[in-house]
């Protein structure tokens, strides 16, 4: 092998083994948790049909996997699973109300396919009047940002606001969602008419926690949440990550003593 042929291997084997360190390197990636609330009326008055979403959250990933709590028998889940599936997590999440409501499954039956927005807005947890519902999220991995979204959607019979708390660890915010209008059939997901959003959230225990109530002493209607968690620092690299830096190294070093005595070579000459 010439000298040029030799140095155009090394190049290609160094540009190969740098593509096959930056496919296998772990990714910061994003991952997502949903949770829709379900009724099946027995805490108040329903028309039936207690439809499950299966439709995209409001950060834009379709066909993602949702997690479902029955607000009339329970207010806690363990393990949510992700949007993407798989087993269960670490990640649990619970909350307290008045009562559970799909009282608008039948307003939205024209719309209401397993992945339209209708459905998830469809039944609710509520707390009525002055009280105030809480909510926590914990067992979540520290070194992260969240971004919360938190759906409520009002119906027909509803016309009112819900009013969202959530404390981050550095500041408490106050978020009205559903300013007064009646969002029976929505299509879209609307900032502040359909959903809020709590951006850039941290803590320092791996928990987030709120409240939720009725704007003006009236009735706070919950639909579900949808949670973002973002790496704020980079995955250590896997063993086979720093293997392929040790061959790279291992080749750059080769090409400098082959060239180094190839020089000496010919300079004896």
């Amino acid at each position: 092998m010439n000298s040029r042929n030799f140095i155009a291997f090394l190049c290609i084997a160094a540009a190969v083994s740098a593509a096959t360190v930056a496919a296998i390197r772990p990714a910061n990636a994003q991952s997502y948790y949903n949770v829709q609330f379900n009724s099946t009326g027995a805490d108040y008055y329903e028309f039936g049909n207690d439809p499950q979403y299966t439709g995209a959250n409001e950060f834009g990933a379709g066909g993602d996997s949702w997690n479902y709590l029955n607000v009339d028998f329970g207010q806690s889940l363990t393990g949510l699973v992700s949007g993407s599936g798989g087993s269960p997590s670490t990640v649990d999440f619970s909350l307290t109300e008045d009562g559970a409501y799909s009282g608008d499954v039948n307003s939205y039956a024209a719309t209401a396919t397993p992945t339209s927005i209708s459905t998830l807005l469809s039944q609710y947890a509520l707390v009525s009047g002055s009280d105030v519902g809480s909510f926590s999220l914990t067992n979540l991995p520290t070194d992260t940002e969240y971004d919360l979204v938190l759906y409520s959607g009002n119906g027909a019979f509803n016309n009112s606001n819900s009013v969202f708390s959530v404390d981050g660890g550095t500041a408490l915010t106050s978020t009205t969602a559903a300013a007064g209008a009646d969002t029976n059939g929505d299509t879209s997901f609307v900032a502040g008419g359909n959903y809020v959003e709590f951006s850039g959230l941290t803590s320092a225990s791996g928990g987030i926690s709120g409240t939720y109530a009725g704007a003006t002493g009236r009735e706070g209607d919950w639909n579900g949440l949808s949670l973002e968690l973002i790496p704020t620092t980079a995955p250590a690299p896997e063993a086979s990550t720093v293997g392929l830096l040790g061959v790279l190294l291992a080749l750059g070093t080769a090409a400098t003593m082959w060239n180094s005595r190839k020089r000496a070579s010919q300079s004896a000459k």
